[in-house]
């Protein structure tokens, strides 16, 4: 067990799957093949991950949130700042 748990360590039914995916052919990682455990430390990985899964379920693939409307949080953000202007008299 890792870490004294059981609920952790492998990708097992009623485990946590908690899990991410790098790029790994990408040009800046060359030659971390070697040692992937001490990549994220080492290299210092700054690009979104492929994938990200908390508990099983996938909450982020290709660096956009799987439950976000993305286009409509940036509509939302536009018209709120454009307010934020307007009221400020900047626009």
């Amino acid at each position: 067990a890792l870490l004294g748990r059981d609920d952790i360590g492998s990708l097992e039914p009623g485990k946590a799957a908690d899990l991410f995916m790098i790029d790994a052919s990408l040009l800046e990682l060359a030659g971390t093949g070697n040692d992937p455990a001490c990549l994220l430390g080492t290299v210092g990985y700054c690009r979104p991950a492929k994938l990200v899964m908390v508990n099983g379920r996938i909450v982020s693939e290709d660096g956009r949130l799987a439950s976000v409307d993305e286009p409509r949080v940036r509509e939302k953000a536009e018209a709120l700042s454009q307010e934020m202007l307007r009221k400020a008299g900047q626009a």
